[in-house]
């Protein structure tokens, strides 16, 4: 949308600029939580992996079963 208000005006508006901003702006700030609120159990799972608490976890996949 500013890339076509630039190309159709040849120069930006500073509303539509600042309206935009904005409107990003509220879409992060409305999006980040529940993005964190997916993200950090995987985070955690990621540190308990880390942190070698579950050894069975660390083992990679292509290490041969002992049958």
């Amino acid at each position: 949308m500013l890339a076509y208000a630039m190309c159709h005006d040849g120069h930006i508006d500073p509303k539509i600029t600042l309206a935009r901003y904005m409107f990003n702006m509220a879409l992060c700030e409305s999006f980040y939580p529940a993005l964190q609120r997916v993200t950090a159990p995987m985070d955690r799972f990621q540190s308990v992996r880390a942190a070698g608490l579950t050894p069975f976890l660390n083992r990679p996949v292509w290490e041969p079963k002992t049958p």
